[in-house]
């Protein structure tokens, strides 16, 4: 599994702020910078999906495990094996966790996207299980 996460630094964001925002979500060490004609977009990879226990953590302390398996299964591209999920770069740096629906969504100063590739479909449905398992009616009544 390889995970990358980039999110957009626009000419009138100042790039501490939104280092922050992506440090609240993700245990970021560095990450490298890539300019574009309108934004520098900040990048960082791993290939280990430990580094997802924390946001994990929050999706399940915030009940939105339903909501997140959907966003990752709606967004599975099975020819290239990937996923992707994305999160408001506002609400992130007010340590909060809101999940962008990015196909009918766009936040004005864009969001932190986290892009996941597998070796096939079968390690993407582990992958499930594991970070947004199902959820039976039992569970859905308690919320």
């Amino acid at each position: 599994m390889e995970l990358t996460v980039c999110c957009p630094v626009f000419p009138t964001e100042d790039k501490q702020l939104v280092e922050t925002a992506l440090a609240n979500l993700f245990l970021i060490q560095e990450s490298e910078e890539q300019e574009t004609e309108t934004y520098i977009e900040l990048k960082t990879l791993w290939n280990d999906p430990s580094s997802l226990s924390s946001i994990r953590q929050r999706i399940h302390e915030l009940r939105i495990i339903d909501v997140v398996r959907k966003r990752l299964v709606s967004n599975w591209d099975d020819l290239n094996a990937m996923t992707h999920l994305c999160f408001e770069k506002q609400a992130a740096f007010m340590d909060k966790l809101r999940v962008v629906d990015d196909a009918q969504e766009n936040p004005p100063l864009g969001f932190i996207e986290i892009a996941i590739k597998f070796q096939n479909t079968s390690e993407f449905e582990n992958f499930l299980d594991w970070f947004t398992p199902r959820i039976s009616s039992n569970q859905v009544a308690d919320y």
